[in-house]
C-alpha cells in the first residue's frame, strides 16, 4: 500500500512538472494579447491544454464581437446606420489632423429635410421614418465611400467630402450628383402616390470656410438657413458674400426660435 501511494505521488508530481511549462506559456500568451485583438494560442499537443486554449479563444471572440457591437451602437444612428453627431465630429477631426495639410480641401454639407413634419402629421411616424431613410439612402447612392455621413438630429444630416489632392472639381461634381439623386428619390405613400424627397442644404468649404468641424458646421448651417428662408430644396455654398447681413439675420433667427418656443409651451 505504501509503495502504491509513493508511486501515485511520484506520478502526480511528474505530471505536474510536465504540465507546468505549457500552462505557463499559455498564461504568458494570454497576458500578452491586446484587448482589441483576437486571441490565438499555439497548439501544445496536450489534449486538455489545447481544449482549454480553444475555450479561451472562443471566449475572446465573443467578447470582441460584443465590444464591436457596443462601439457600433455608440457611434451610429439606429434608424439610418449613419454616424451620430459625436462620431461624425470625431472622424472629421481625425481626418483633418492626419491629412488636412498642403493642398487638401473638403466640403462640409449640412442638410435639413423639407416637409418631414407634414409627412409625420399626415401619414404617421412610420412614413416619416421611411422619408428619413430615403434621405440617407440617397446620400449613400450618390456618394458611396467618397464621404462621411451623419444624422445629427431628427431631420438634420451632415456630410463631409474630402480630397487630399485638392481636386475641387471632383468634389463639386459629387455635390451635383448628390443634388440630382436627392431630386429623383421618393417614397410611396399609403394611397400609392409618390412623395418626392426634398432637402435644403448649405456647403462650407475647407479650409476657407473654416479649419475645424465647428467652424465648418456653423457656416454650412448659415448657408442652409438662407436656402430654407428663400428657395428651399437646394444646396447652396457658403461664401463671404453669404455673410453679408449675417449678424442681423442670426438675431432674427434667434428671435424666431424664441417665439416658436413660446408657442410650444
Amino acid at each position: 500500500i505504501v509503495l502504491t501511494l509513493i508511486i501515485g505521488i511520484m506520478g502526480s508530481f511528474s505530471i505536474s512538472i510536465f504540465l507546468q511549462k505549457p500552462i505557463r506559456a499559455l498564461a504568458t500568451e494570454v497576458r500578452r494579447n491586446k484587448p482589441t485583438e483576437r486571441l490565438r494560442l499555439k497548439q501544445t499537443g496536450i489534449l486538455e491544454i489545447d481544449q482549454m486554449s480553444q475555450a479561451l479563444e472562443d471566449l475572446s471572440d465573443r467578447l470582441l464581437q460584443e465590444q464591436h457591437n457596443l462601439q457600433y451602437e455608440r457611434d451610429h444612428d439606429f434608424l439610418t446606420d449613419l454616424y451620430n453627431r459625436r462620431a461624425f465630429g470625431r472622424r472629421i477631426r481625425e481626418l483633418l489632423d492626419n491629412k488636412g495639410n498642403g493642398n487638401a480641401i473638403g466640403a462640409y454639407i449640412m442638410m435639413d429635410l423639407d416637409n418631414l413634419k407634414m409627412v409625420n402629421d399626415s401619414f404617421g411616424h412610420e412614413y416619416g421614418d421611411k422619408y428619413i431613410r430615403c434621405a440617407s439612402d440617397a446620400m449613400r447612392e450618390a456618394l458611396g465611400k467618397d464621404a462621411l455621413y451623419s444624422r445629427i438630429s431628427g431631420d438634420e444630416f451632415n456630410v463631409f467630402i474630402f480630397d487630399e489632392e485638392g481636386n475641387r472639381n471632383r468634389i463639386s461634381t459629387l455635390i451635383e450628383k448628390l443634388q440630382k439623386t436627392i431630386d429623383e428619390s421618393f417614397i410611396i405613400l399609403p394611397d400609392g402616390t409618390k412623395k418626392m424627397l426634398r432637402l435644403s442644404g448649405g456647403v462650407s468649404w475647407y479650409p476657407e470656410g473654416g479649419l475645424t468641424p465647428d467652424e465648418l458646421q456653423k457656416n454650412a448651417d448659415y448657408a442652409m438657413y438662407v436656402v430654407k428662408k428663400t428657395t428651399k430644396s437646394q444646396i447652396r455654398v457658403w461664401s463671404k458674400a453669404t455673410d453679408l447681413g449675417k449678424e442681423k439675420e442670426e438675431k432674427e433667427r434667434e428671435e424666431e426660435k424664441a417665439r416658436e418656443g413660446e408657442r410650444a409651451k
